[in-house]
C-alpha cells in the first residue's frame, strides 16, 4: 500500500525574496485540482486547496532554515514516500487566500 506522503517546502514570492511553508502531507497533487474545470492545472495551485494546505503553517524568511525545519520533519515522521520536495508558487501566498475568499463567496 503507498503511503502517498512528502514533505512539502512551499517557496512563494514575496517582496524582493521568498518566502517559506513546511509541511508533511499527504495527496499533494491535489493542490492542482481544479474544482471549477474539474481537471488538474499543474501551472497553477487551486487557491482554496492549497489554502487548506498551507494556511497553519509557520512563515520562514530563509531557505537553509526552512531545509533544516524540512529535513527534521522528515527524520521525525520516519518515512516519506516522496521524500522531501521543494514546490514554487508563481503569485505571493497572500494572493491565494485572497482569492480562495472570493472563491468560497461565489459557492
Amino acid at each position: 500500500m503507498s503511503a502517498d506522503n512528502t514533505i512539502v517546502v512551499l517557496t512563494s514570492p514575496k517582496d524582493d525574496g521568498f518566502e517559506y511553508r513546511v509541511l508533511h502531507c499527504q495527496a499533494f497533487e491535489n493542490i492542482y485540482w481544479n474544482n471549477e474545470k474539474q481537471e488538474y492545472d499543474y501551472d497553477e495551485p487551486y487557491a482554496p486547496t492549497l489554502i487548506d494546505y498551507f494556511e497553519k503553517c509557520n512563515v520562514i524568511k530563509d531557505y537553509v532554515e526552512a531545509m533544516k525545519i524540512a529535513d527534521a520533519l522528515y527524520v521525525e515522521t520516519g518515512y516519506a514516500e516522496y521524500g522531501i520536495n521543494i514546490k514554487y508558487i508563481p503569485r505571493p501566498f497572500d494572493w491565494y487566500r485572497d482569492h480562495a475568499q472570493r472563491i468560497r463567496k461565489t459557492v
